[in-house]
């Protein structure tokens, strides 16, 4: 008898959540103005004198039978609201996080309370802003990069075509050292020396940046000395400011190849979420499963853009896609995640089949 007792209090509760909810899917669809039944109607309405009635008394089989189908088909003309998705999105509860408490006083609110859609797009946006930002931050650090290294070469090369050129006046008695030629030379060598010096301390403080993996990479190896000691062993001599300029040509790699296609994916499953989050919480379907695939929908994103930055040519051939940037793929890979396998599934299925066939024509043998 002990044991039975809570099956019925759990079968009570359970009917009195559901006539609950069933008035709560009522009201909305009022509010909405989507056209119910009127025997529905009833029967939901009528549905809360079972609140103080004994289930179990057989009288009160007829009504409940009536209740729960009303409450099924008002179910189906709601869809795809449903109860769970309106408490969600509009019941209120106190909120005592630190960021409630700082916003109520910055801006003296006296309201200080909110409902799981808000908790949730709230969180989602700290999930975001912290790749955004490293977006912006790896960005603007590959285009300083990029630029410096780009303008640092070629002025290199001048330059050693000018200490060339004065080797080849130096050696040659035909003309004096102290000729026309030569003093023009040592001018454009020293302009040239100039500009290079300015780039090559922009260039010293960015490889500053990644310099600290260098001696992980040296520990790992048979090598346990790190970088910098080095390429401090050579002079200020060219050979050194070519050894920093390829050591920063292979960290824009790195972060062309890998961080930022990562990055930029990411950037596009954020939009994504935002935009079906949005419209859930509008639609009032928001619903606390729907996280899961949220952060799921994420992580895809993010492995989507490096997946399509892999299959991008360097040097691609259509117009259409020498007019996007790899960057530009990955934000869209990021955002379809879906087209992405579909092409990945198709891909693989095309290799199965041939490989079936070339099977099937071996038995036939």
């Amino acid at each position: 008898m002990d044991e039975i007792k809570p099956a019925l209090t759990h079968s009570k509760e359970a009917l009195c959540k559901a006539i609950h909810e069933a008035d709560m899917l009522l009201c909305y669809a009022a509010s909405h103005a989507l056209n119910i039944d009127e025997i529905t109607v009833t029967n939901i309405v009528k549905s809360k004198e079972l609140l103080d009635k004994d289930q179990h008394d057989p009288s009160t089989f007829s009504q409940q039978i009536a209740f729960w189908k009303a409450r099924n088909d008002l179910a189906t003309a709601v869809r795809p609201v449903s109860a769970s998705s309106l408490k969600q999105t509009t019941f209120r509860f106190p909120d005592n996080t630190p960021f409630a408490k700082t916003r109520a006083k910055l801006f003296g609110r006296s309201d200080t309370t909110t409902t799981e859609a808000e908790v949730t797009v709230r969180r989602m946006q700290f999930r975001i802003l912290i790749p955004l930002i490293m977006l912006i931050v790896l960005q603007v650090y590959t285009l300083v990069g990029s630029t410096v290294v780009a303008e640092l070469s070629p002025l290199l090369k001048l330059s050693r075509e000018y200490v060339s050129d004065k080797e080849k006046i130096a050696f040659s008695a035909a003309k004096p050292v102290d000729s026309l030629e030569m003093r023009t030379l040592e001018a454009q060598l020293a302009a040239t020396e100039s500009e290079m010096m300015i780039r090559v301390k922009i260039l010293n403080q960015w490889n500053a940046g990644w310099n600290w993996i260098s001696p992980i990479f040296n520990w790992l190896g048979e090598n346990h000395t790190p970088m910098k000691t080095e390429i401090a062993t050579l002079s200020n001599s060219y050979e050194a400011l070519q050894s920093s300029v390829l050591s920063a040509h292979f960290a824009l790699q790195v972060l062309q190849r890998f961080l930022l296609p990562l990055l930029y994916g990411s950037l596009g499953a954020s939009l994504f979420v935002l935009r079906s989050l949005a419209a859930d919480v509008k639609a009032y379907t928001f619903d606390l499963d729907r996280r899961v695939a949220y952060h799921l929908r994420l992580y895809m994103g993010t492995l989507a853009g490096l997946v399509v930055a892999w299959f991008i040519p360097d040097s691609p051939e259509s117009s259409t896609v020498k007019n996007l940037s790899p960057y530009a793929f990955s934000v869209l890979a990021g955002y379809s995640v879906d087209l992405v396998f579909a092409f990945m599934d198709k891909f693989i299925a095309a290799f199965s089949s041939q490989q079936t066939n070339l099977v099937k024509k071996e038995l036939g043998k």
